[in-house]
Order: structure tokens, then sequence, then C-alpha cells
């Protein structure tokens, strides 16, 4: 009788194939998982850009940011980034905000957008300036 010799895999060089994909596959799955926050946040920025746009050709218009030209409070335009679609931005002004010289807009995570944790909410105020409420800077996340 000829013995033939079998030719295949050992259960432990499957085991290692299988756990070095597992690992391959979770480091992707982190990076693309920020990317996508990061292309979010980009959406919001544009945004929030967009919105302070808008807020200074209404002051051109009415003097004030407080009110529009017809004097009625100033409402944003759009409250949500995306404007279609799922939510992960509710665009807002601050508490207190506008006032006739002043405002201050913010983007505030929503859905699975609050798990970027860097970054959080957004803020924009009339001189310009770009603030955080996360553990990033504003270098990082603007």
């Amino acid at each position: 009788m000829k013995q033939t010799k079998s030719r295949g895999f050992t259960l432990i060089e499957v085991l290692i194939v299988v756990v070095i994909i597992s690992l391959l596959s979770a480091l992707a799955l982190s990076s693309y998982g920020n990317y996508i926050r990061k292309a979010r946040r980009a959406d919001a920025k544009a945004d929030l850009l967009e919105l302070a746009q808008l807020i200074e050709r209404n002051y051109t218009e009415s003097n004030s940011f407080a009110v529009d030209a017809a004097g009625n409070a100033y409402a944003l335009e759009y409250t949500t980034s995306p404007q279609s679609g799922r939510v992960f931005y509710n665009l807002q002004f601050a508490a207190g905000q506008p006032t006739a010289t002043t405002y201050t807009i913010r983007a505030v995570p929503a859905g699975s957008q609050q798990k970027d944790v860097s970054c959080m909410t957004l803020g924009l105020t009339h001189t310009g300036a770009k603030s955080v409420s996360g553990s990033g800077t504003v270098a990082e996340c603007w």
C-alpha cells in the first residue's frame, strides 16, 4: 500500500491568517471611521462659513445682526448639516445671540458624529474667531 502525502494547511496556519486579517481589518475600519468624521466636520465648517456670509449680507441690509431688513428677528437660513439626509450637525446661534453688533454660530454634533470627541462643537463669531469644545485645538479642527 502506497502512502500519499496530504497537502493543505494546518489548523495553526489557518488561525494565524485569521488573526492577521482580523487585525488589519480592525485598523482599516478605525481609520475609515476617522476619515468619515473629518469629512462630515469639513461639511459643517463649510456650512458655518456660508451662514456667516449670509449673516454679514443681512447686516449690510439692516445694519444689525439681530434683525432682518423687514425688522423681524434674524433666523438662520438652515439649521442642519448636511441640509438634507441624515443630520450630523445642528447649526444654531449661541445662547443670547445674535445681538445688534455680534453673533456666534455653532455646529453641534448629532448622531454618530458625537463620537468626534476631539472637535465636538465648532464655533464661529462675527470677527471670524473660530472655536472648538472638544479636546483638540482650533488648528487641528478648523
